[in-house]
This record gives structure tokens, C-alpha cells and sequence, in this order.
């Protein structure tokens, strides 16, 4: 698995869906390096629930819940 630590993100749409919400964005980042990179918060998982991955103009577009 290729490891990948995002740090800029370009925010297209928030909106409230079903009592949540929906983030559009678009993402830049680069692989993760753990001598560069510390970390201080853990990811326990990303949820597939709702996740959604799908092509749209070129580009991938991907939805996800994560579990901190």
C-alpha cells in the first residue's frame, strides 16, 4: 500500500445531507515520509460507509467517512 500524507486542500462545496454533511474538495499531497512526518493524530479507519469513488471530468472523485 502506498502511504500518502495530504496537505492542501482546495474546498469546491460543503452542504448538509441526511442529518450530515458533504465535503467536495480537491486534494494535493505527497508520500508519506516518516522521518519527514510525525504524527499526532491517529486515523483508526476509513469507514466505507457512504464512500463513493467515481471519474468525473479526468479526475478521480472520492467520498469517505473517517473514524478518529
Amino acid at each position: 500500500m502506498e502511504l500518502k500524507l495530504y496537505s492542501k486542500f482546495h474546498i469546491k462545496k460543503i452542504e448538509r445531507i441526511d442529518g450530515g454533511f458533504s465535503l467536495k474538495a480537491e486534494v494535493f499531497g505527497e508520500h508519506l515520509n516518516k522521518d519527514k512526518h510525525q504524527s499526532k493524530t491517529e486515523i483508526k479507519a476509513v469507514t466505507y460507509h457512504r464512500m463513493e469513488v467515481r471519474r468525473e471530468s479526468g479526475k478521480f472523485v472520492v467520498r469517505f467517512i473517517l473514524d478518529l
